[in-house]
């Protein structure tokens, strides 16, 4: 499992850098979101269960609060790279950014107790 969010965490900054070079043909990269499906490949108990929908409910959460920043910002220009302009490049690819690093968090956690 942690294999998956570590992929997730990849594959988001690697989309990102792809649709801000080569623009709207970059958004083809998100189709590797289909290998995620090869991470999955066990039943997990009901642990592994809890700490997803744990992770997935976080996710929400914390997508909402990137979502009001990313509005808030919209005027903000960081290195010639306006905010408001690309606001659906760095909403989509905050999404499994988030969710990699919240279930990397959650599953480390419980590997400790």
């Amino acid at each position: 499992m942690i294999k998956r969010f570590v992929f997730q965490i990849f594959l988001g900054f690697f989309c990102f850098s792809c649709v801000f070079l080569f623009g709207q043909i970059g958004f083809a990269s998100f189709a590797l979101y289909a290998l995620l499906a090869f991470f999955w490949r066990y039943k997990p108990d009901e642990r592994e269960l809890l700490l997803f929908y744990k992770t997935g409910n976080t996710t929400m959460g914390l997508m909402v609060l990137c979502l009001v920043a990313i509005h808030f910002l919209q005027d903000q220009t960081i290195s010639g790279f306006r905010v408001g302009d690309n606001w659906l490049i760095i909403s989509a690819n905050a999404i499994p950014i988030i969710q990699g690093l919240v279930g990397l968090y959650f599953f480390r956690v419980a590997e400790e107790v």
